[in-house]
Parts: structure tokens; sequence; C-alpha cells
């Protein structure tokens, strides 16, 4: 995304994955604690946090189950 490349089908799908999995972090402890904040809560941020999951799923419905080119 930093590079503003075109992502292939699969890197958006394994994204939108990831957010669905990582989503029970958000009842963990210390999640959203600027101070102190839980691993759950930085990886969270660094994969684009509530917005990266909204746009992740945005570009999934774009994309549906077309092949990587």
């Amino acid at each position: 995304l930093k590079s503003r490349r075109n992502l292939s089908p699969s890197t958006i799908r394994r994204m939108v994955s990831y957010f669905a999995r990582h989503e029970v972090d958000k009842k963990g402890r210390n999640y959203g604690n600027e101070d102190n904040p839980s691993a759950g809560y930085i990886a969270w941020l660094l994969w684009g946090g509530d917005e990266g999951c909204a746009w992740a799923l945005e570009m999934k419905k774009k994309v549906g189950n077309a092949p990587d080119i």
C-alpha cells in the first residue's frame, strides 16, 4: 500500500481474512490502550486499523473471486 502499487485479488482476500481472524483481538486486555497497547492492538493498527479493514472489505467486493493476473 505504501508503494501505491496495485494489489492482487489474492492479497486483498488475505487482508480481509487477517482482519476477520483478528477481530477478536478487540476484546483483549489493553486493546485500544494508547499508554500500554496490546500486541493485537498494535498489529491491527499496523494493518491499517478500522479504516484498513473497511477498505479491504470494499476492495474484496470489487475483485470477488477474480484470479491473480
